[in-house]
């Protein structure tokens, strides 16, 4: 339940305010059964009265603008957007959104209301290649070229999301399992990615954690070298390193059947050479996610 505890850590841990992050999940676990773990992990999390667990809806819209919330800038839907083969004017207009996000957020906690589309987890872009009309969605999309849909979804996240030298994803005392053969990866290109005390299946394929695209240079060019057998360009004349170097780190992390040495401690070569016990979850997207301030959130006003 490792994975589970982690996903509550996330959430809405209630115990004593003294213990850690990860003690205050696995306590709270210990008093869930099993349909009440399982009603957390759905796109509408019901509340749990007896442990003052509010509900949450994880549910939200943005494809071109803020959705279904009130006012917000409309940009064209994406299938137009595409049209003017303008990656950075999109990077801007999700830079918008992004911010009427997070002001339309901070309205509806003022208000204490937490209904769907009122949160900050939005399902979007919708990068799927567009080949077959048939198929009724095809203007959520970026058109059927893999390259333009590439660079498209790509300034959506970053215009979303933002990009921060600090960035990073702690993972601390997880379990790493999959159905296939799979291959630990990142969607942000030059995120820190730190597993601490976590346990890696052998469907966990025996190599290090992959961006899910790649900078490469093509007739002095930069492109983008997608990790999708639809996506995957070849012919491209060399690597270009990240940004910022290496960024995955571990510690007291195995993998079951062994590793081919990727897999070892090497906190000491990350930034400020942070220990074990340092890096807690709140450190999550550069100190922007705080579970603790969280909970102590929805404890007064009961939403997010």
């Amino acid at each position: 339940m490792k994975k589970t505890a982690f996903l509550i850590l996330m959430l809405l841990p209630l115990c004593a305010a003294a213990q850690t992050a990860q003690q205050k999940a696995v306590e709270l676990l210990s008093k869930l059964d099993i349909y009440q773990k399982a009603s957390l992990m759905q796109a509408t999390s019901v509340a749990i009265d007896t442990f003052n667990i509010p509900d949450y809806n994880w549910w939200n819209e943005a494809l071109h603008g803020v959705g279904r919330n009130g006012s917000a800038t409309m940009f064209p839907e994406p299938i137009g957007m595409a049209s003017s083969f303008d990656d950075e004017l999109l990077l801007k207009c999700f830079q918008i959104t992004s911010d009427e996000a997070r002001v339309k957020y901070r309205q509806a906690k003022e208000a204490g209301t937490h209904k769907r589309y009122q949160f900050l987890t939005f399902w979007t872009p919708n990068v799927n290649i567009f080949r077959d009309p048939r198929w009724g969605r095809g203007m959520e999309t970026y058109g059927e070229d893999p390259y333009l849909t590439t660079r498209m979804g790509l300034m959506v996240v970053k215009g979303l999301q933002g990009e921060d030298k600090d960035m990073k994803l702690v993972v601390k005392d997880s379990d790493f399992d999959a159905i296939l053969p799979t291959v630990l990866g990142r969607y942000h290109h030059d995120s820190q990615f730190f597993l601490l005390n976590c346990k890696l299946s052998k469907m966990i394929l025996d190599e290090d954690i992959d961006h899910a695209y790649e900078l490469v240079e093509k007739d002095g060019k930069t492109q983008i070298h997608v990790r999708k057998e639809e996506l995957y360009y070849e012919n491209l004349d060399k690597m270009i390193t990240p940004k910022w170097g290496q960024r995955s780190y571990y510690y007291r992390t195995t993998r079951e059947g062994g590793n081919s040495g990727w897999l070892k401690d090497n906190l000491k070569e990350a930034e400020l050479k942070p220990s074990y016990w340092s890096l807690t979850a709140k450190q999550t997207f550069n100190n922007k996610w705080d579970p603790e301030q969280r909970i102590r959130d929805l404890w007064k006003i009961l939403a997010y």
